[in-house]
């Protein structure tokens, strides 16, 4: 038995098999119809999209075979990846270099063979498309032009898929790049978050310090109370950095997860009220049971980053207003959960309502804002098969968000 042979550019071209990411992955319902057709076409019981890893040739798609590999040095695949046509063994039962291949003697019992080379545009030589029979056989030419054409058509999915799997990977970087800059954006509100609790827990110590320090008598209703306010501003800390950690976690993983809203909202306003208020701006939600009951199914991180941005951006729009309101609305409908954003400044204009969910795009001046809070916003929600638009009926701007239940 003649093994199929190793050359000299193998590590470039394992590289250029491993950048597809397809080894050991599930069926593809695309790949598998091509391997069908083929098999049709060629009129034999097997057909495989076999890809030539280091030690052994591993089945993508496949025909008429149970089998998920077979080791390289025995395999057909291995010889047809060094041709630059279509490699035929019409008999292997008659060729010295397989008839006492393990795959010829045992069963699937090969005898007849074609595998047309699968090859990047980088010219690299990956796998093949083959057909496969138990008895001897041909490949008039149409046939064989037709294998060849459906091998293209593997490489093309290939490709697609790479590129596909690129502009995820590019999406997710987007989305994380947005919340490190919408980190950056609240890190005054968040540092007065904590050094406003700080300040408090630094002077009842002094206090309770000089007391001691001076025997004076001690007051246990005064201590005791002194500690309580020191507990809950040490608990304000712990809430903020509690809910900066989650906000600031890799969301990739993250599952979806029945969350109650309010609990989110108000996770979410810890990292920037401070920053809110502080311009004089009221935000108006329903404290109330109705609001805790109402639950999503989200990521919550994730979740909770089309939220942030949606109340910077409604905080960013109110900046020149008299009257200075932000109003957030759940409700629950038949099919999705409703949730409205609302600000009290002068709206949207007609000529840029569809021009604000582009990336980048702003009215403010250059550098004042990054352009990407509402297109982050869309791209979340939509992931979580959601809607994502703005309210043109609404006199004041108003974004709304719908999630299935």
């Amino acid at each position: 038995m003649l093994k199929a042979p190793i050359k000299e550019n193998e590590e470039e071209r394992l590289k250029a098999l491993k950048d597809y990411n397809v080894l050991d992955t599930p069926p593809d319902i695309d790949l598998d119809e091509i391997t069908l057709i083929a098999s049709y076409i060629c009129k034999t019981p097997i057909a495989l999209i076999s890809l030539i890893d280091t030690n052994r040739q591993w089945f993508k798609s496949k025909q008429g075979l149970s089998a998920e590999e077979t080791p390289r040095e025995v395999s057909f695949c291995g010889h047809a990846i060094y041709q630059d046509d279509i490699f035929i063994i019409e008999n292997a039962l008659n060729d010295d270099r397989f008839k006492d291949n393990p795959l010829v003697i045992n069963k699937p019992n090969v005898t007849f063979y074609a595998g047309s080379p699968l090859i990047t545009p980088s010219g690299h030589k990956i796998g093949t498309l083959c057909v496969i029979d138990s008895k001897p056989s041909k490949l008039d030419e149409q046939q064989k032009l037709i294998l060849k054409a459906l091998s293209n058509q593997v490489i093309k999915l290939f490709e697609l898929r790479k590129q596909n799997q690129k502009i995820i990977d590019n999406q997710k970087a987007f989305i994380h790049n947005s919340k490190m800059i919408s980190l950056g954006e609240m890190a005054s509100g968040v540092a007065h978050e904590i050094n406003n609790p700080l300040m408090i827990i630094n002077g009842k110590i002094q206090l309770l310090s000089e007391s001691f320090s001076e025997n004076e008598e001690i007051n246990k209703t005064e201590i005791i109370n002194d500690l309580n306010i020191i507990l809950n501003a040490s608990n304000r800390i712990a809430k903020v950095v509690k809910s900066l950690r989650h906000f600031s976690k890799n969301s990739e993983y993250e599952k979806k997860e029945k969350v109650s809203f309010l609990k989110i909202l108000e996770d979410t306003l810890l990292l920037c009220e401070e920053k809110i208020k502080k311009k004089g701006i009221e935000i108006k939600y329903d404290h109330s049971y109705r609001m805790n009951d109402m639950f999503i199914n989200c990521k919550p991180t994730l979740f909770s980053q089309a939220i942030l941005n949606l109340i910077m951006n409604a905080y960013e729009s109110l900046e020149k207003s008299d009257k200075k309101i932000i109003e957030i609305k759940i409700k629950n409908e038949a099919k999705y959960v409703k949730i409205s954003i609302l600000d009290s400044g002068p709206g949207i204009p007609s000529e840029i309502q569809d021009k604000i969910m582009e990336p980048f795009f702003t009215t403010k001046e250059v550098g004042a804002s990054s352009g990407l809070g509402l297109s982050t916003s869309k791209g979340i929600i939509e992931e979580h098969n959601g809607k994502f638009y703005l309210d043109k009926n609404s006199k004041n701007t108003c974004f709304v968000i719908e999630l299935p239940h």
